[in-house]
């Protein structure tokens, strides 16, 4: 008996990926064809939005050190982008929205390339799609005023398959949009802050305050915070055991008994010592931290994806900070880092190489919202050894690793340390100078000046050579290509 379900599914795919085709023109002849601007007054033809089945945003976030606004978006289908990489291909536009207590205002506009490619499993036999781009925008918002006073501004990121969004609430055709809470930096103290923290604690009088106000506002430079003890962290979250156990804030001084070059029973004794000073049973915590692996209680990572062009590429990770205390401490003090480390496989050879580690600094942060906080880690890269000069986009599986408080491992990507996850996906990044006339590289302009009259044997030469370089992976076959001018790829 026939799937009437997967029939009407296939039906609807077939007819969705034609409409694509043909976005511009429907749009031309009827501005609500979809139905997602009321304002016009024509009959809409096909109603629906936020179709998310060829590309998805999967995360919006912000990196405080680097003052960027940073969105994961999903290419999920081998086509439905107008063409390969010999055509123009289409755009993915990302408009990035952020409210700091005025509503939601407009912070930036950017745009990915994307064309169709040829599907398929790779060296795992893992499916060839989707593939995970990134995109930001710098943002640099006024800091909150103090570090006991958190700024927690919503962003908003939209994106939109070749139609510009124009507004927060942009009605989507293809495309969706993400709303994430995000952490700022804290600007420095002043007399002020001080008078008023002194007033609160019943120090100073309250009129101590007025005469403050017409102090000028002058910074005063922050100390440099050192790291909490484990005695100051038993202290910080006594009493808030169910939130933060024990063996979350000692974690750092197990592990550093755990994972000791050479075994030490003198620095387990006296770490032991430490712990039942602080009435901390030492078995108990080693026996919670050698249960699992990857606890994702506190931090998560979701996202990972590959940002930009030939001489700007980045690799971004996107993670969640889910409770609001755990992180040694809050705006005011050092806190912790989460570490995220980086791996790629370039070549498709089930191989992972290691890139480098990236820290972001967190901090325990109270929220009225009960929301995540949203996190990037950037980590640049240099592809320019990895970039093929035919006309496929190469693909490459990158890994990313998150642990918290403590470096995850550089010479194994399987390792997960207790605090944190890890996760793969699929990039594509742009190829070198390509031709793409039925499929093979243009000829070096100084060959045939070099040698004249030798096109021909060239030509065949690289037709011969050619199919063994240009696979995006070995058991890919790819689609025939065009004779449009070269474009862009990725």
């Amino acid at each position: 008996m026939a799937n009437t379900n997967q029939d009407k599914s296939s039906v609807d795919q077939a007819k969705r990926h034609a409409e694509r085709l043909e976005f511009s023109q429907l749009i031309a002849d009827n501005p609500n064809y979809f139905g997602n601007f009321a304002e016009i007054k024509l009959p809409p033809a096909d109603p629906f939005a936020n179709d998310r089945a060829f590309e998805e945003l999967t995360y919006v976030g912000y990196n405080p050190d680097l003052g960027v606004l940073e969105a994961v978006i999903q290419i999920k289908q081998p086509s439905g982008y107008l063409g390969d990489n010999c055509s123009p291909g289409s755009y993915e536009y990302i408009r990035f929205y952020v409210d700091t207590g005025s509503g939601l205002q407009h912070a930036g506009l950017v745009a990915i390339h994307v064309h169709d490619l040829p599907s398929g499993t790779d060296c795992a036999r893992h499916p060839a799609e989707p593939l995970s781009y990134a995109a930001s925008v710098p943002y640099s918002p006024p800091n909150c005023e103090d570090c006991d006073d958190p700024a927690l501004p919503l962003v908003r990121a939209i994106l939109s398959w070749q139609s510009i969004p124009t507004g927060p609430e942009f009605p989507v055709t293809w495309g969706n949009s993400l709303d994430c809470h995000i952490p700022l930096k804290p600007g420095p103290a002043t007399i002020l802050d001080v008078v008023e923290d002194l007033c609160e604690d019943s120090v100073l009088p309250a009129e101590a305050k007025e005469k403050a106000a017409t102090v000028p506002s002058i910074p005063i430079p922050p100390p440099e915070s050192a790291p909490l003890t484990l005695a100051q962290l038993a202290e910080l979250y006594s009493g808030k055991e169910s939130q933060v156990p024990t063996h979350r804030f000692g974690y750092v001084d197990v592990h550093s008994a755990l994972s000791a070059p050479a075994v030490s029973s003198e620095l387990v004794a006296n770490k032991m010592a430490e712990f039942a000073a602080l009435k901390i049973d030492w078995s108990n915590m080693v026996g919670a931290l050698t249960e699992k692996d990857a606890d994702v209680t506190f931090e998560q990572l979701d996202c990972v994806g590959l940002e930009g062009m030939p001489g700007s590429e980045r690799l971004v990770a996107s993670f969640r900070i889910k409770q609001t205390a755990g992180y040694s401490g809050n705006l005011c003090s050092a806190g912790s880092f989460e570490y995220v480390a980086f791996w790629a496989d370039w070549d498709n050879m089930c191989a992972f190489t290691y890139l480098g580690t990236v820290p972001v600094k967190v901090h325990d942060i109270n929220r009225t919202t009960g929301e995540d906080l949203c996190y990037m880690a950037v980590l640049p890269v240099d592809l320019s050894e990895h970039r093929t000069r035919y006309e496929i986009a190469k693909i490459a599986r990158i890994r990313a690793v998150l642990s918290w408080a403590v470096p995850p491992s550089t010479t194994n990507p399987n390792t997960l340390n207790f605090w944190g996850n890890s996760i793969d996906t699929l990039v594509c990044f742009p190829i070198g100078k390509t031709g793409c006339s039925g499929g093979v590289m243009a000829l070096p302009s100084a060959l045939s000046k070099m040698f004249p009259g030798s096109m021909p044997a060239i030509a065949a030469a690289l037709r011969e050579r050619t199919p063994s370089k240009i696979q995006r992976f070995p058991n890919l076959v790819s689609s025939p290509r065009s004779t449009a001018p070269p474009a862009s790829p990725c």
